[in-house]
C-alpha cells in the first residue's frame, strides 16, 4: 500500500544497523581481516620513525655534538637511496 513504511517488529525496537555499501571505505573498516592488515603495514612504519627520531636525540645527549646528527642522518639515508637506486 502506497504510503506505508517499514516498522520495527517490537514497539521501541531499533531497526537493525545497515552495512555501508560495498566498495566503500567504510566496507573495508568493517572487514576485520583489513583492519589487521592496515595495522600491519602502518606499526612498523611508525615504529622505524620512532627509532630515527630516538637515535639522533639519543646520540645528541651521548655527544652534544650537532655534526654527529649530522653523520647519523647520512648513514640512515645512504642505504635506503641505495635501495632506491
Amino acid at each position: 500500500m502506497p504510503g506505508l513504511t517499514a516498522q520495527p517488529a517490537v514497539a521501541g525496537a531499533a531497526a537493525p544497523p545497515q552495512s555501508p555499501p560495498a566498495g566503500s571505505i567504510r566496507s573495508l573498516l568493517h572487514r576485520r581481516d583489513f583492519r589487521a592488515f592496515l595495522l600491519a603495514r602502518m606499526a612498523p612504519a611508525l615504529a622505524g620513525g620512532a627509532l630515527s627520531v630516538v637515535l639522533g636525540f639519543h646520540l645528541y645527549a651521548l655527544t652534544r655534538n650537532p655534526l654527529d646528527l649530522g653523520w647519523l642522518g647520512l648513514a640512515e639515508a645512504v642505504p635506503a637511496l641505495g635501495l632506491v637506486l
